[in-house]
């Protein structure tokens, strides 16, 4: 995979590795890994030994892939799993964090809102309710 500054990565794919905002369906199936294709965009949740890159998460963002939100967080309940955002039009999205949302919240939320106050929450609709993949701090 090459990331946005040009560099080159490759990523070892396991068993646990998980694939979200993806569809695999007819001719994705025969052209993807998961559904997703070569040029597409996606954030990788990875581990590393000495010089192994293993991917843990992969997220397809963009066209196709998971939703975007932007707002500031106003509440972050971690026992629950549930953040809450303020949207600049001034509605409130609660967001359900998946357990590796719920890991980096502490250290993706906080720090990004203390700068900027501001965040990106990227997102699936599953039975009805937004689930909250990963974050990023916005500017």
């Amino acid at each position: 995979m090459k990331t946005a500054d040009g560099t080159e990565h490759t990523f070892h794919f396991v068993g646990r590795t998980a694939v979200h905002g993806a569809e695999m369906t007819g001719d994705a199936a025969k052209d993807s890994f998961h559904g997703i294709k070569e040029g597409g965009d996606v954030v990788v949740h990875y581990s590393a030994k000495r010089s192994e890159e293993t991917a843990e998460e992969i997220d397809h963002v963009g066209e196709g892939g998971l939703k975007a939100s932007e707002g500031t967080v106003t509440h972050l309940d971690r026992g629950a799993k549930t953040v809450t955002i303020k949207t600049a039009d001034g509605s409130e999205n609660v967001f359900r964090l998946t357990d590796h949302a719920a890991e980096d919240a502490g250290k993706d939320i906080s720090e990004g809102a203390e700068k900027s106050g501001k965040v990106t929450v990227y997102y699936t609709e599953q039975a009805g309710h937004k689930i909250a993949h990963f974050f990023s701090s916005g500017s």
